[in-house]
């Protein structure tokens, strides 16, 4: 069930999607280490003007293969997408056979990557030993990470809520979320939704003052704001690599 927001960011659901997320991008690396295949970054993303039109570009004819197991990296993010929708947002695990996320009223769960059936666009980070390191803990955070604390009923928790009433700008209240969860056994908030899980496993893989850090706040980061860093202000780290 999705609804909208009076606010200056709408449109979310319980499984997190958000629609038309304008923003630009000069483009992508090639997916040659992944694949074998060449994809051309200015072909492929030089007119972005949102989230929506990566899917409509036709990826898979411009040479990003399928995300097949001999390609998958733990610690890839990959979005569900849906038309011109960005949604679900995922963590590959250290088993490349299965995937980590956030869901109500699971929270934070490792399921077979073959149980998500759900067309998806995957990125990857350019520092394999942070993006291990980031699913290694998302990988503790399992079955001990809840998603939210409470339901409004319909659909819609306040922790969803919430991430949509707020700046995704990384400020000090996201600092000091971060230094309460590095103080913690196994790094751990206590809710995430499933965007902010991604997001939270890097950032606590990382060091503040690291180019590649994620300058984001992840309570406040919806999964159409992540994929809209990764192709904007943070594309100097981040890959788009394959489809699935």
């Amino acid at each position: 069930m999705s609804f909208t927001s009076s606010g200056p960011r709408s449109g979310v659901s319980s499984a997190k999607s958000v629609t038309s997320v304008s923003g630009t991008s000069p483009g992508i690396a090639s997916a040659s280490s992944t694949s074998g295949s060449s994809v051309s970054g200015s072909s492929l993303l030089s007119d972005l003007k949102s989230a929506g039109d990566i899917v409509a570009n036709g990826l898979a004819a411009q040479g990003l293969p399928l995300y097949a197991e001999n390609i998958r990296r733990m610690g890839d993010v990959f979005f569900h997408v849906d038309g011109g929708t960005v949604g679900h947002t995922n963590m590959v695990a250290q088993d490349v056979t299965q995937k980590i996320d956030s869901v109500d009223p699971d929270g934070v769960r490792r399921i077979p990557m073959d149980r998500d059936h759900h067309p998806a666009l995957v990125f990857r980070f350019s520092d394999q030993s942070v993006a291990q390191r980031a699913a290694l803990v998302a990988g503790d955070w399992v079955n001990n990470v809840n998603y939210s604390d409470a339901s409004m009923g319909i659909g819609i928790t306040f922790r969803a809520l919430g991430a949509v009433f707020g700046s995704c700008k990384f400020g000090l209240g996201a600092q000091a979320r971060l230094l309460k969860y590095r103080s913690r056994a196994n790094l751990a908030p206590k809710n995430v939704i499933c965007s902010e899980m991604c997001v939270l496993a890097y950032q606590l893989s990382m060091q503040e003052n690291d180019a590649c850090f994620i300058r984001l706040d992840a309570k406040h980061t919806l999964p159409s704001d992540l994929m809209k860093y990764f192709v904007g202000e943070g594309r100097a780290y981040w890959q788009l690599v394959a489809y699935r």
